[in-house]
């Protein structure tokens, strides 16, 4: 559901970047070559999000296993230098 969010933001702030374009225009809306490039902006980095979508989500994936197998790794040891400081 947040990502639902995160994308919708994503798609919606392009239509206000014609807001803060410092070109001078006699027209109060945007120009069609603005909104041509933000619909290019929406196709190329929605379908970058559709054709990387899997392999980003099993990078992130294998990231976090590997950063818990580490913290794991890291609480046991922690766990016996705690065992052999109270032996001697």
């Amino acid at each position: 559901m947040k990502v639902l969010k995160d994308q919708r933001l994503f798609s919606i702030v392009p239509l206000f970047l014609f807001l803060f374009s410092p070109e001078s225009s006699h027209t109060s809306g945007p120009s069609l070559e603005m909104v041509g490039k933000i619909i290019n902006f929406i196709v190329l980095f929605g379908g970058l999000g559709f054709l990387l979508r899997k392999t980003i989500l099993k990078y992130f994936e294998e990231r976090i296993a590997l950063t818990k197998k580490e913290l794991d790794h890291a609480s046991h040891e922690k766990e016996e230098e705690q065992r052999r400081r109270e032996e001697i």
